[in-house]
């Protein structure tokens, strides 16, 4: 039993056609009957050998070959008929959609097309699903619900059929209604065009003088005024199309999309970027992990260096590149800030320096009070300070051993004669 599986097996998984799998239960069958025709006694000299048992065991081999094969069989045409079941009810319920608008219009006539298409190949199929269950009611049982399954797909395909034909009827009857209102509609779609493109470059996200958040919140609002756009161009460029007008040309409004991608990208990036930076602000200083930080940040100069050329020449790109480099630059001289030889006196030369306040002290002491200070302006007097005050915490190490040596000695004074 073990080695029929395994052959079976071997011989599924190279996906048989349906004239390979009835030759192979043929074949079974065929042997089936050559054993029927093994005479019930053979004569050996004076011995009458029975050939019944070996006929028996013979039998059941063929039989189970035969079963086996008509189980792959059916479960793998089952399967068809469900899918196909599904996509008949699919396009059934898309046919049976009101078609009022444009949009509609160029819904249905995809689905038509793509059932004038596959037509053929449907047609086929269902003939293989018929023949495959001719197969099994020979040489395997069928239930009644199974025969009415194949009888009824058949005529589920005929609806089908019927409905597209009766679709395509009444898309040509309202083909001169599609037209006027497409015509209208092109008209109406126009004007809203030029009204995006004019408030876009008055008030969008590439306006001169706002700040990148502003920026940001504005190519959000933008974006989605343009997506309802771009659904209406497509809707009314297949509607030109389908009705066999000429197509509009909206340049303008196919480079607007370019450039929106190319603000997706970026400002993507930002907001990333200002999120991940808004985290960091909030981190005790006592908790700041710098090597982490510093690793993310290059994760952004990586992605920043891998946007688009195109973006690189914009002040947005300028700008979000300006801010990682400046945190990524400060990670040094917060990592020295974060040393323990840092003593009061030290943040206070900084504070002396900078004319900002750190409050080291503070149980509430974040890293935004630090990086609130002009770290970089100041960059090599604060370097100086915080080497300063290594130096001193070593000079103090080796004092304090110094004191500590001599503190264990006893020194005596020897009185000399003259």
């Amino acid at each position: 039993m073990r080695t029929r599986t395994s052959k079976s097996r071997n011989s599924w998984n190279t996906k048989p056609s349906l004239l390979q799998i009835k030759a192979e239960i043929q074949h079974y069958d065929a042997i089936e009957q050559e054993i029927d025709d093994i005479k019930p006694i053979i004569a050996v000299g004076t011995t009458a050998l029975s050939t019944e048992p070996l006929k028996v065991t013979l039998r059941l081999e063929t039989k189970a070959w035969k079963k086996l094969l008509c189980k792959y069989l059916r479960e793998r045409y089952k399967k068809i008929m469900i899918d196909n079941n599904i996509n008949f009810n699919k396009y059934l319920t898309h046919l049976s959609h009101p078609v009022v608008n444009m949009e509609d219009v160029r819904q249905t006539m995809g689905a038509l097309s793509k059932l004038r298409d596959a037509e053929i190949q449907t047609d086929m199929t269902l003939i293989s699903i018929e023949e495959a269950y001719e197969i099994l009611t020979k040489y395997d049982e069928v239930t009644i619900r199974e025969t009415e399954g194949v009888c009824n797909l058949r005529q589920s395909f005929k609806k089908l059929e019927t409905k597209a034909r009766s679709v395509q009827y009444e898309l040509v009857r309202m083909q001169p209604m599609f037209k006027q209102n497409l015509l209208e509609g092109v008209s109406t779609f126009q004007n809203a065009v030029g009204t995006f493109l004019e408030q876009y470059d008055s008030e969008g996200p590439m306006a001169d003088g706002i700040a990148p958040q502003e920026a940001s919140c504005r190519l959000r609002n933008f974006q989605v005024r343009f997506e309802e756009l771009w659904k209406n161009f497509n809707t009314y460029t297949s509607g030109e199309q389908l009705l066999g007008l000429p197509v509009t040309n909206y340049d303008c409004l196919e480079k607007k999309k370019k450039e929106l991608d190319l603000l997706q990208k970026l400002y993507g990036l930002y907001d990333a970027v200002m999120s991940k930076i808004q985290g960091y602000y909030g981190i005790l200083w006592t908790d700041v992990d710098i090597e982490k930080i510093n690793s993310e940040l290059l994760e952004f100069q990586n992605r920043c260096r891998k946007l688009p050329k195109g973006l690189k020449d914009w002040q947005a790109f300028q700008d979000l590149k300006k801010t990682i480099d400046d945190f990524s630059e400060s990670c040094p001289l917060l990592e020295m800030m974060a040393n323990k030889s840092m003593m009061m006196r030290h943040w206070g030369r900084i504070t002396d320096l900078t004319g900002h306040k750190f409050e080291v002290e503070s149980d509430t002491f974040t890293l935004q009070n630090i990086m609130e200070a002009p770290l970089l302006k100041y960059k090599d007097d604060i370097e100086d300070i915080c080497i300063s005050a290594v130096k001193e915490k070593d000079i103090d190490a080796k004092l304090s051993q110094v004191k500590e040596v001599w503190s264990s000695q006893t020194l005596s004074l020897d009185d000399i004669q003259g």
